[in-house]
């Protein structure tokens, strides 16, 4: 039922506005050598090339496992969090060396994700899993054949000075780390400030 509100004492009866959802992702965070590695990065690109004017981190250091929703039921998705991180066991995959996407009006500069078979397959289980909520919302990059990445800079860069920025990028030491699928992390996105909601640990 419409909450009412009477406007001017005239008896004008009209619907409340109506709030617009709140928005998640749910991501994979780095454990800290990685994430220490990645935060100096950007915050060396920043200094280097004033992409965004802002050395301040809009979001934790992570991978991306589904891309924003809003959510009018934000308890059914911590639900099947819950319960794929308690039967699904740890799997790996690896940071390892830079690369770049150029798309019309996006062009991002990351470093690269080698996920194994097995991390493939838990992915796709935790999408079939979403997938039974009829509500939620779907773009063309959610798909167990996602490209995963980490971004090192994304916000800032133009055709003008890609080439620029990714030199600067493609000189510094190959990073590798080998590392673990064994988190899940509910993003509260609000405008473009993503905090930690809820995070699940893999119990096994």
């Amino acid at each position: 039922k419409k909450e009412r509100v009477m406007y001017s004492g005239r008896g004008i009866s009209l619907p409340r506005p109506t709030r617009p959802l709140q928005k998640f992702g749910i991501v994979y965070l780095l454990p800290k050598e990685a994430r220490d590695y990645h935060e100096k990065l950007c915050l060396e690109i920043e200094k280097e090339f004033g992409l965004t004017g802002n050395t301040q981190f809009t979001s934790p250091s992570h991978i991306t496992m589904k891309y924003r929703f809003a959510s009018p039921n934000i308890r059914a998705v911590q639900g099947i969090l819950d319960d794929f991180t308690r039967s699904q066991a740890k799997t790996a995959w690896s940071l390892d060396g830079f690369a770049h996407f150029v798309h019309p009006g996006n062009r991002v500069i990351f470093i690269d994700v080698k996920p194994s078979p097995a991390t493939r397959l838990a992915h796709a289980r935790l999408l079939g899993q979403l997938k039974q909520l009829d509500w939620m919302e779907w773009n063309s990059f959610d798909g167990d054949n996602l490209h995963y990445h980490v971004t090192v800079a994304n916000q800032g860069l133009t055709a003008q000075n890609f080439d620029a920025v990714w030199q600067f990028v493609k000189q510094k030491q190959r990073p590798r780390f080998d590392l673990c699928l064994d988190n899940l992390t509910l993003l509260k996105i609000e405008a473009e400030h993503h905090t930690v909601y809820r995070r699940y640990r893999f119990r096994s």
